[in-house]
């Protein structure tokens, strides 16, 4: 007796401070009935007790605890466990005098389907839903007596559980927020969410632990679980584990998503090894629960069979996957595991400290881990203490390291073998990682190794010396894309002929492409190859070897590579050559490049791109050409080269400071018959050419420019204009022109007489009094202009930019007027003009501006001023230059707006 009693003061007293200890970890208890059911049911255990040692006559103390545990755990099951019994052909139910029955069965579900006519009379005590579940249509009027505190028309609805109730038949449930799960736990029948298969939850309390674990022991065809920024501290709370193995619960569950849970630091609050069956769970989504060390105990790992995708993000407290218990598995297999994706880990180090296999991995990223020590053996590790399994990785497709600052080693191996299958590879922000593939032992020459590899990205990897370790004969021969970025330390950089895009940017130290599986005495083909991008390399002298051939290259980019003089080197015999002999052009005459479209040359002081006598169809579908800071090169294009670009469409010249004119036109071995000069040009931007003085060494004399949409000429400081008038009337396309800080132009169309008015002087016709010449001169130029008139008026709308919609002079000291002859200017599409610092202008045109759309011209960005047309405005804005900032002024007095003599 005393130790029955003693044993029910020491269970009131760690009542007592488990509710202290809840208090102080905010875990309250959210209702008193919650709080009251919890002493109710210890304390009923403990007088359950008393008269069991007065009717059996325990007096043993470990006896009476062991059956006080005991009893607590039959009584958790029996609240959250049913099972059922179905009385299939009862229709007719009749109770009488039952003083002390309280319901039909000890806490199994009893199912009543043809039960038709029930009479319960003078059974007091029966409790709520106490005679099981009924079809509430099929139930005829019945008499009941003794229940006096029931209305009639709910006795049966008191007594029955309806069939039909949607939480026993529901399948998908979802609960936002508190008050609706603390009605769903006050309410909850034994029947409820027997057939539930998917569980949402978001924005819950402690509260939510306890609906789980009833599901957990209930729902058994639960397949999905998904909470979402509740306040938890762990997932299920459950029993001590039953030590023979293999679970009971949650044996059809596929799916378990966790985000956002703040305070949840396990999954279970004990090993749930023998108690929660995960055989078939195959997806794990866990984001932003920060206070998770851990996912799985290594028993309940090893059980994991279905697992197709792992995936754990934000945890920053997880330092491992899997944690070690009392079981002794030299090996955990994943079999099923395909997917797996770590982010954001910062204290992450080692998936278990055991040797794992995952023989259909086929997917694994591991991004911002730097603490990462090792994945699992021989893979992704800070040292090369073991080697990975050749079973290990077999169907490993993709693989991605990202700021993983302790790895020294991606793959640690005996042979590379076992990565039969890898296609994608991305390391980038490992600063310690020295080798991608360390290979451990000698391999023969005719192993082929890497043989699916077709992406290889390296970016950021300061140590990183070698891709590789051995100089292997066949390695990687399909590789196809290949990026490297900021490999300070990489010297040397093997490539594969069937490569498609090669993009190597800021390597330091990179002094040579090395072509793999190259045969002796063949040429390189890189029949492949369409795209190549090199930036930054200052110790590369030349991108390929003498015998490299770009059948498919179509995109060309190469910037800061100071030492670079070459494409590809020169071959021996080349060099055998004496010096005059030898080629100053950054193409060869022998490369042959009839495919390629884009070509950016930046920042490569170089005197000749190409030379005349390149091969026929090099550079014939060329599209797009750059050309950006040269301290050598004096032209650009000569008009040997011109014909070859009928397809050019845009062109950009940037800071080439010895550049005078932009294509030669006398400087030329051949001359062919051309007839039209860049058919297909659309945008020309000439920027920082400060001694540029012309575009063309003599004007051309046949058509040019004229699909020509977008002009802009920036910092030309000796540029005094852009074209003649003949010369202009071949851009009937451009709508964009802009000149800015030009220190030198004064006009944008030249009013000095062209070439062709001044052969209409012949100096045969001249006599030779000085006298009687100059007169004639003076005679014929006064009918040159009589001449002149007389067509601006018959021919009202000549066609000079007939198509121009924004024009922009800014920064212009010298500028004196768009055209200063009596021209007229029709441009029905302008509708932007921009004017700012133009101090000497003197008029706008001299002849008369058609300009119908236009309504103001801008000053600043926002302001704008409008005084009628566009002579009065450009007026206005000069003599006002230097004064107080302009204010808007806004005429509409004028309904139209040309601009009059």
């Amino acid at each position: 007796m005393d130790s029955i009693i003693s044993s029910r003061q020491q269970l009131l007293e760690s009542i007592r401070r488990e509710r202290e200890r809840r208090r102080n970890r905010m875990y309250n208890f959210v209702t008193t009935k919650e709080f009251r059911r919890f002493v109710r049911r210890h304390v009923n255990v403990v007088e359950w007790m008393l008269t069991l040692e007065r009717q059996v006559g325990i007096d043993d103390r470990q006896q009476a605890d062991k059956i006080l545990m005991t009893s607590y755990e039959l009584s958790d099951i029996k609240e959250d466990t049913f099972a059922i019994l179905e009385f299939s052909e009862i229709n007719k139910l009749h109770l009488e005098d039952l003083l002390n029955l309280r319901s039909f069965s000890l806490g199994e579900i009893v199912e009543w389907p043809s039960l038709e006519n029930v009479s319960v009379n003078n059974c007091p005590n029966l409790k709520k839903f106490g005679l099981g579940k009924i079809k509430m249509s099929k139930i005829k009027p019945s008499i009941t007596e003794n229940m006096e505190k029931l209305d009639i028309d709910t006795r049966i609805v008191y007594l029955f559980e309806p069939w039909d109730d949607k939480f026993s038949m529901i399948i998908d449930y979802a609960i936002d927020g508190n008050n609706e799960l603390d009605m769903v736990i006050d309410n909850i029948r034994p029947s409820h969410f027997a057939n539930l298969v998917s569980f949402q939850a978001k924005n819950c309390g402690t509260n939510l632990t306890n609906f789980l674990s009833i599901l957990m022991k209930r729902s058994n065809n639960l397949e999905v679980i998904k909470i979402k920024n509740s306040t938890l501290f762990h997932l299920f709370h459950t029993i001590e584990s039953y030590k023979d193995g293999d679970g009971i619960y949650l044996s059809k569950m596929k799916e378990l998503e966790l985000i956002e849970l703040k305070y949840l630091e396990h999954i279970c609050n004990v090993n749930p090894y023998g108690i929660l069956d995960l055989r078939n769970l195959q997806k794990v989504h866990i984001k932003s629960c920060p206070g998770l060390n851990f996912i799985f105990y290594s028993r309940v790992a090893d059980k994991l069979y279905q697992l197709m995708e792992l995936k754990l993000e934000a945890c920053e407290s997880l330092t491992e996957v899997v944690r070690l218990d009392d079981g002794k598995e030299p090996v955990i297999w994943f079999i099923a595991l395909s997917k797996v994706v770590f982010k954001s880990l910062s204290r992450f180090k080692i998936f278990c400290n055991r040797h794992l296999e995952f023989p259909n991995l086929q997917t694994l990223m591991i991004e911002d881990c730097p603490d990462l020590i090792k994945f699992t053996t021989g893979f992704a590790i800070a040292n090369a203490s073991d080697t990975i399994d050749d079973k290990s990785f077999s169907e490993l497709n993709e693989l991605r390291l990202d700021n993983c600052k302790m790895l020294v080693y991606v793959i640690h191996s005996k042979t590379l073998q076992e990565f039969r299958n890898l296609k994608k590879l991305t390391v980038s922000h490992c600063e310690a990682l020295k080798m991608v593939f360390h290979i451990d032992g000698e391999i023969p020459d005719s192993l082929e190794l890497l043989q699916q590899l077709d992406e290889l990205t390296l970016t950021y990897l300061p140590n990183l010396t070698h891709i590789v370790n051995r100089e292997i004969s066949i390695f990687s021969q399909h590789l196809q894309n290949l990026q490297v970025k900021q490999c300070e330390s990489l010297n040397m950089l093997p490539v594969s002929l069937m490569l498609k895009n090669i993009e190597i940017h800021d390597c330091k130290a990179l002094e040579k492409v090395m072509i793999i599986n190259k045969k002796e005495g063949t040429r390189d083909n890189f029949s492949q190859l369409k795209d190549v991008s090199l930036e930054n390399l200052r110790m590369l002298f030349s991108a390929f070897p003498c015998t490299s051939e770009f059948p498919s290259l179509e995109t060309l980019k190469i910037a800061n590579c100071p030492i670079m003089k070459t494409f590809v080197e020169e071959s021996n015999e080349v060099k055998d050559f004496s010096k005059s002999a030898t080629s100053n052009c950054f193409f060869p005459n022998s490369l042959l490049l009839d495919k390629l479209k884009i070509l950016h040359i930046v920042n490569q002081d170089i005197e000749k791109l190409w030379q005349y006598d390149c091969p026929q169809r090099s550079f014939f579908e060329l599209e797009n050409l750059t050309l950006s800071t040269n301290r050598k090169m004096l032209s650009v294009i000569s008009l040997s080269m011109i014909e070859r670009f009928n397809k050019l469409k845009k062109m950009i010249l940037h800071k080439y400071e010895l550049l005078i004119e932009l294509f030669n036109l006398e400087d030329d071995k051949t001359n062919p018959n051309i007839p039209e000069m860049f058919p297909q040009l659309m945008e020309l931007a000439l920027s920082n050419l400060n001694k540029l003085e012309c575009v063309w060494s003599k004007e051309p004399q046949v058509p040019f420019f004229l699909k020509l949409e977008s002009l802009c000429v920036v910092h030309c400081n000796s540029l005094k204009s852009l074209f003649t008038l003949s010369s202009a009337k071949n851009l009937g396309n451009l709508r964009l022109l802009k000149l800015y800080s030009c220190e030198k132009i004064e006009e944008v169309i030249s009013s000095n007489i062209n070439g062709d008015e001044r052969a209409s002087v012949s100096d045969d016709l001249l006599p030779q009094n000085k006298t009687e010449k100059v007169q004639v001169i003076i005679s014929c130029f006064l009918s040159n202009k009589r001449k002149q008139k007389d067509m601006d008026e018959n021919e009202k709308f000549p066609s000079i930019f007939p198509k121009i919609k924004c024009l922009v002079l800014k920064d212009l000291p010298k500028f004196v007027s768009f055209y200063r002859k009596n021209q007229t200017f029709n441009w029905p599409n302008l509708k932007i003009v921009r004017v700012k610092n133009i101090p000497n202008v003197e008029t706008f045109s001299g002849g008369i501006i058609n300009a119908p759309l236009l309504r103001s011209v801008y000053i600043t960005f926002v302001k704008k001023l409008w005084l009628g047309n566009l002579k009065n405005t450009i007026s206005y804005i000069r003599d006002n230059s230097g004064k107080e900032p302009l204010e808007e002024k806004v005429h509409n007095k004028m309904t139209g707006c040309s601009d009059t003599m």
